[in-house]
């Protein structure tokens, strides 16, 4: 099937756009709610491109989603890719690989250091040069697996109206130590915050001691047989001090439900906080990944010993800024033409920046050559904490 046109979508055609993805993610949708969507173009829009075929017909389409967002102490601007769909009729047609070839190019001149996706089958984001990072522990345990944990300290169910000021000072405080994490708007944090209803049975606690917040943590009540799940979606807490808050209070709950499943950044181990680890269940979650947009840009908000040199031959052919050799110094980030300490594409490059992979076991890959400057290298590139809780 040919493709005549790749370009991003005016506002009023985001509307056959979204019946794309309504059709492909078997949206369940009544008349009335099926007649707004084909109406409505919602204000605020995100960046939405298509490909259409001979006679004008929108094929498939694909949102850059825009965010600010947590990089080794810093922040970087990053893109999350969402809403990838293609109508059945013209599959197999090349459809998504043709958007993302104008779609990551451009990207980059916009200003993305990175770009993030939640697949839905990793090997085909591969071949646009995406590549699977873990972001979240998943803990499951019963709640008696917490032990005894006095909490004396304040608990409060937050309402609609109020305030997300102190939401908002501890996520921004608990995300300035983890990659990845989005620099949320006031009204990112609204929409985390919401909930509070029984319908949603989903509700957010506020806890603290005295005058000061320490956690906050946004959960779901869950249906399940034999007992009903806790399912942690969203939390933040400051310090030793707030993460014994937030286990102390989740201690409170074993009257009232079989499992609590709790989301923790990369690298936090539950274990040595249980009373019982045995009744514990460890998942790291794979559903993620990462893609470098800027080379350059990367590599200078990188972390790095005091007067790093080294020389980086990076492979990229859909971005041909980033493929090339590139000499990381003290003085910045530059082409070169010497020969490379480390040779690797740029998959790799953004897996290890994040933290979600070091060098030794970058280095496993067939794709990887080390050639030079070794324990260099090897202090640069380490394990870090990643943590996500935002989705696009």
């Amino acid at each position: 099937m040919e493709i005549t046109e790749i370009r991003r979508l005016s506002p009023e055609e985001h509307p056959a756009a979204r019946a794309i993805s309504d059709y492909c993610f078997h949206a369940r949708l009544t008349k009335e709610e099926e007649k707004r969507r084909r109406e409505e173009i919602p204000k605020d829009l995100p960046e939405d491109w298509g490909a259409f075929s001979p006679d004008g017909t929108l094929m498939a389409h694909v949102i850059r989603n825009v965010y600010q967002t947590r990089f080794d102490g810093g922040v970087i601007q990053s893109s999350g890719i969402g809403a990838v769909s293609t109508l059945p009729e013209y599959r197999e047609s090349g459809a998504i690989r043709a958007i993302f070839e104008k779609l990551l190019p451009a990207a980059r001149a916009a200003g993305d250091v990175i770009s993030n996706l939640y697949p839905f089958n990793h090997g085909f984001y591969r071949k646009f040069g995406y590549e699977t990072l873990a972001f979240q522990s998943v803990y499951s345990f019963p709640p008696a697996a917490l032990g005894r944990r006095p909490f004396s300290g304040w608990a409060r169910l937050r309402k609609e109206g109020d305030p997300s000021a102190p939401y908002e000072a501890l996520y921004s405080d608990f995300s300035s130590r983890l990659n990845l994490m989005t620099v949320r708007t006031p009204e990112m944090m609204k929409e985390h915050l919401s909930g509070g209803d029984p319908e949603t049975r989903r509700f957010t606690y506020l806890l603290g001691e005295g005058d000061e917040p320490l956690a906050y943590l946004v959960f779901r009540d869950l249906a399940r047989k034999p007992q009903a799940v806790l399912s942690v979606e969203d939390l933040a807490f400051r310090g030793q001090r707030g993460f014994q808050a937030l286990l102390g209070f989740l201690s409170r709950f074993s009257a009232d439900y079989g499992k609590i499943s709790l989301i923790l950044p990369t690298g936090l181990e539950l274990a040595p906080f249980l009373a019982s680890p045995y009744d514990a269940k460890k998942e790291t979650s794979l559903a993620h990944m990462i893609r470098l947009i800027n080379a350059e840009k990367l590599l200078s908000a990188l972390n790095k010993p005091e007067g790093a040199r080294f020389r980086i031959r990076i492979s990229d052919p859909i971005i041909p800024e980033n493929d090339g050799t590139f000499l990381v110094s003290p003085e910045g980030v530059f082409r070169s033409e010497e020969e490379p300490d480390l040779i690797l594409p740029q998959s790799v490059l953004a897996l290890m920046a994040a933290g979600g992979a070091s060098l030794y076991e970058a280095s496993l890959r067939p794709d990887v050559e080390i050639r030079g400057n070794g324990a260099l290298l090897e202090a640069v590139f380490v394990k870090k904490s990643v943590f996500l809780t935002d989705h696009f």
